[in-house]
């Protein structure tokens, strides 16, 4: 490696590594109650997003919950899907995965906001898929950590505003720790 640190060392001085080097946790506990997530998005699993073994690979997972996670914010904070300064960065994403999904279902992801924190959000998100026969299952659970920032991409304190938006969108309130 002559003489130059090993890529962890240099994550270790990340601004967000505090988010993601913490203690091995287990698995947060996620609300599977369909009622609790009042934000829903319904996605066609398309070609592209199949592997090798004919099921949708793990990267589209993400992609779902990511398209998810934008409509989320437009609709709770008016956010124009057009902004590139979107005052957050994902810090953490957990994925734990429960069945398969395969061409030719839709996907349905369900996300909700189940913590705010002085300076963090954590969203959860479920993933449904309907087959073209209509049986539906649940494919994943996601956790997401999502840290606000400031123009600079320091981390700054959670705009009182967003907070309150969740809180008036969200049907189950999400824990508040300072």
């Amino acid at each position: 490696m002559n003489g130059s640190k090993p890529l962890i060392d240099g994550f270790r001085h990340h601004r967000y590594a505090h988010s993601i080097m913490a203690e091995p946790q287990s698995p947060p506990a996620v609300n599977e109650d369909p009622a609790a997530y009042r934000h829903r998005l319904t996605v066609p699993v398309r070609y592209d997003d199949i592997d090798s073994l004919r099921h949708v690979n793990n990267k589209s997972y993400l992609a779902y919950v990511e398209d998810a996670r934008v409509t989320y914010m437009q609709r709770v904070f008016g956010m124009d899907r057009s902004l590139l300064s979107v005052p957050y960065v994902i810090a953490r994403i957990e994925v734990d995965y429960r069945a398969p999904a395969y061409y030719g279902d839709t996907m349905t992801v369900r996300t909700r906001c189940a913590r705010i924190g002085s300076r963090s959000f954590t969203l959860h998100s479920l993933l449904h898929r309907r087959d073209p026969e209509g049986a539906e299952a649940l494919c994943a659970r996601v956790v997401s950590v999502l840290v606000t920032v400031d123009e600079h991409g320091a981390s700054a304190p959670n705009d009182s505003v967003a907070v309150r938006s969740i809180l008036e969108y969200e049907p189950v309130a999400p824990d508040q720790t300072s």
